[in-house]
């Protein structure tokens, strides 16, 4: 069995919360640059659409038939856009990360006042402890906030 002091948990549980937030934001950052590339894609679909139509007013049947393939496609795109309704997901993930920081920032302090040795060892434990309930009502919060939308947590 292995020893683990009050400081070398506050690391840890550092290292949790900051890997905690990167992932938050790499997971926003991921969704917005496909939410980007998806509209885009449904712009470019369209003008492509608007373009054939011009085209087939004049030419005939075979620009025509390009043209309904082309609005069909934006039409498929822009159900699939809406469907998939990024927006919340991103917002989720981006509210997430930014209480992550908050604590990952927290942590940073704690972590500072421990190296200049200006909490007794009794301090940091309630500090841990608050810690700990900090991302615990954090993720309650998270769950609250997004899915059950109009209820609200006390604190």
């Amino acid at each position: 069995m292995f020893h683990l002091s009050v400081v070398d948990h506050i690391r840890l549980s550092f290292a949790t919360v900051a890997a905690a937030y990167q992932r938050h934001a790499d997971a926003a950052s991921r969704l917005d640059r496909w939410s980007w590339y998806m509209k885009i894609a449904l712009v470019s679909l369209t003008g492509l659409a608007c373009v054939l139509a011009l085209i087939g007013l004049q030419r005939g049947r075979g620009f025509q038939i390009a043209t309904t393939v082309a609005a069909a496609a934006a039409f498929v795109g822009c159900a699939v856009y809406i469907a998939l309704d990024l927006e919340p997901r991103i917002y989720a993930h981006r509210a997430t990360a930014a209480r992550f920081w908050l604590l990952t920032e927290k942590y940073r302090a704690l972590l500072a006042d421990v190296h200049d040795q200006a909490r007794t060892a009794v301090a940091k434990q309630r500090r841990t402890a608050k810690k700990r309930w900090t991302v615990a009502n954090s993720v309650k919060l998270f769950y609250y906030d997004f899915f059950l939308p109009g209820q609200f947590v006390d604190d």
